[in-house]
């Protein structure tokens, strides 16, 4: 995957763009359009790319099939039963993608969409209370989707369908917005004004204190 400080400006805005629209865009870079049209990565296709330990978002060598398998996975055509659907998509798209001119800017493309992952995502509150961060790589294993299913539920009102559904470049947007906000609010410990106070108290219970 694509390290976000990798990122240019245009790339964020970007993948945040696609993620609001929740519309399939077709594959692409800076040079034009190469590819088939796919979705907006959402938790729905990275359970099955989980479940198919897809290298492109686990780790390891990564081939043309990889690359069809993923680019399947995120098409709005896409069915876990579809295997004839499948099978024509691969054979419409492994040549023009495997062409070795090509290959490269595949690889890049993938790893930009696989990016919407971690896009903004903020420090969740495990993280904060000295446990392993929710934003390490390789990406979350089921166990944590369904934790981070959860606090979307708890915090942001989500539905299931809709965090199943929703971007993760939108989800994690709304919850560094949340996040920031309860920061924000949160009185600040001012150690001289807590001093101050103190003193105050202690004068007047001085004042008041029967002689």
């Amino acid at each position: 995957m694509l390290p976000l400080a990798a990122l240019t400006a245009a790339q964020r805005r970007t993948l945040r763009e696609e993620s609001f629209t929740r519309l399939a865009a077709p594959l692409a870079d800076a040079a034009g359009l190469f590819g088939p049209p796919v979705l907006p990565l959402a938790p729905w296709h990275h359970l099955f790319l989980l479940g198919a330990d897809n290298p492109l978002l686990c780790g390891g060598p990564r081939r043309i099939e990889h690359a069809l398998q993923y680019l399947w996975i995120c098409s709005p055509r896409f069915a876990p039963t579809a295997r004839l659907r499948f099978r024509l998509f691969c054979l419409r798209w492994r040549r023009p993608l495997s062409r070795p001119a090509l290959w490269p800017r595949v690889l890049a493309a993938l790893d930009l969409h696989a990016s919407g992952l971690l896009l903004d995502r903020p420090v969740l509150p495990a993280a904060r209370r000295g446990e392993a961060p929710a934003t390490a790589a390789p990406p979350d294993g089921p166990h944590e989707l369904a934790a981070l299913e959860s606090l979307c539920r708890r915090h942001l009102g989500y539905t299931g369908a809709e965090f199943w559904h929703t971007p993760y470049a939108h989800t994690n947007q709304l919850l560094a917005l949340y996040f920031r906000t309860i920061v924000v609010d949160a009185p600040k410990f001012d150690p001289a004004r807590d001093r101050a106070a103190g003193e105050f108290l202690r004068q007047k219970k001085r004042r008041t204190a029967p002689r």
